[in-house]
């Protein structure tokens, strides 16, 4: 009998130790830096060109843009859809029913190439070396 428990004793261990070895390996934090072009087309202005990294577990563009949201200026909110881009670099979407807003593409970003678009910022998942542009104006 004490060599049952014993067993089962040392069973229950190596089961979970097993089971948290592989929940903490999926969760490695990671440092991933992106490219962005950031334009107004209203105005015919180019308001931002370059980089920005953000570290985390997973990261979705909304992470990366919330990370860095003193240097782009960004104005967001959350919704029932994920976050609202409301504005980059001191420019906004007044009038939400008429426009103009912000978009974005990408033409490297896995999700984005598979889907024939990109989703929305909250679900979006990045890598390191995605760029984006984001363009502020009427059309799509």
């Amino acid at each position: 009998m004490k060599l049952m428990k014993m067993l089962l004793s040392v069973l229950l261990v190596f089961a979970v130790c097993g089971c948290t070895k592989n929940n903490v390996k999926d969760e490695v934090e990671e440092t991933i830096t992106i490219t962005l072009k950031i334009e107004d087309a209203m105005n015919q202005k180019e308001l931002f060109t370059g980089t920005v990294s953000a570290s985390g577990i997973e990261l979705t563009l909304a992470d990366v843009l919330s990370a860095n949201a003193d240097e782009l200026q960004l104005v967001s909110e959350d919704t029932a859809y994920g976050m609202q881009i409301n504005g980059l670099m001191g420019v906004e979407t007044t009038d939400w029913a008429k426009g103009p807003w912000w978009g974005y593409t990408s033409e490297n970003n896995e999700s984005c190439i598979q889907a024939g678009y990109c989703t929305g910022a909250s679900e979006l998942k990045v890598a390191d070396g995605d760029e984006f542009s984001f363009t502020f104006s009427t059309g799509y």
